[in-house]
């Protein structure tokens, strides 16, 4: 039998646009996304609860939305972003919100899927 290598990165977010919104997945997607941010933007815990809870917040207003509002107004997407971004500011020092801009362009799949109204 061939042993699979596993590699260790940022935590990845798959869409499965036909899924109904479940609860525990938006959850677990936070916890994964704030604990990876946590250890790349050197969070402290109570940012990172902040953090977990903003992008649990957002992560299930994608959810609800993605196949009835954000289909139908284009524009819907970037507010959503813009207060994913705005609460994102409220938590962290200016020099960790500039290395979360820099990981988004560096990382993709983990950081700026995260807005995608697919994931």
């Amino acid at each position: 039998m061939a042993s699979r290598a596993q590699t260790v990165g940022p935590p990845t977010f798959v869409n499965q646009p036909d899924a109904a919104p479940q609860p525990g997945i938006s959850r677990q997607r936070a916890h994964q996304l704030a604990a990876y941010l946590a250890d790349a933007l050197d969070l402290s815990a109570e940012q990172r609860r902040q953090v977990e809870r903003c992008t649990y917040v957002h992560l299930r207003q994608q959810q609800r939305t993605a196949h009835h509002l954000l289909d139908r107004l284009p524009g819907a997407q970037r507010r959503a972003e813009r207060r994913y971004l705005a609460s994102l500011g409220r938590v962290l020092r200016p020099s960790q919100l500039a290395t979360y801009f820099w990981l988004a362009d560096q990382q993709p799949m983990a950081v700026v899927r995260l807005s995608s109204p697919r994931f």
